[in-house]
């Protein structure tokens, strides 16, 4: 949820991609998720959509990826990513 809540509040801030992605893994505290997203070098963390950099690492489920890639395709991130993160802190 905190991975959710805060992607979407830096990307709406308008934070580069990967200092966007730096402050989630920070709010979201699992050094598994920040080791598997810094595994991928900085350079092509900078240039690949947020989905891709973080498709297969532990703890992210299949719809939180699905909903980054409509925010990506979209832009709207409050009605996909940021509203995940809402269902997920509410125990969905």
């Amino acid at each position: 949820a905190r991975l959710a809540r805060s992607l979407t509040t830096a990307i709406e801030a308008g934070a580069p991609l990967d200092r966007a992605l730096d402050l989630s893994l920070a709010a979201a505290a699992s050094p598994e998720l920040e080791a598997c997203v810094k595994r991928v070098p900085l350079v092509k963390r900078r240039a690949q959509p947020i989905s891709a950099t973080l498709n297969g690492c532990p703890g992210i489920p299949a719809e939180l990826i699905a909903a980054i890639q409509v925010a990506e395709q979209t832009g709207n991130w409050s009605d996909s990513v940021g509203r995940l993160g809402q269902l997920y802190e509410d125990g969905f």
